[in-house]
């Protein structure tokens, strides 16, 4: 059964810009890795500096084995450092 996971990053106010060229890369690379079925990515309206993936995964171990994979690869260091604050990852199902 697919899962459904939402990320809320908030970008400091002077990396809005990198945050959001960061993001449509994201569009295009996420789909391509396995167990990722989608990414939908949106920008608050009213705090442009907030955005949120919305990603679809085939499984919650899928996603677990990508972030495993990134933090063995040196992890999101040079993207965590433009973040005003830790991002807040959830997992859903549907109901």
């Amino acid at each position: 059964m697919s899962i459904t996971l939402i990320v809320t990053l908030v970008a400091k106010p002077e990396s809005i810009g990198e945050i959001a060229k960061v993001m449509e890369e994201v569009k295009v690379y996420l789909p391509k890795v396995d167990g990722c079925e989608s990414v939908r990515i949106c920008r608050g309206l009213d705090d442009v500096a907030e955005f949120s993936l919305i990603e679809s995964w085939t499984s919650r171990a899928d996603h677990e084995r990508y972030q495993r994979g990134v933090a063995e690869a040196g992890g999101w260091g040079h993207f965590t450092r433009h973040l005003a604050k830790d991002p807040v990852s959830t997992y859903y199902e549907d109901f």
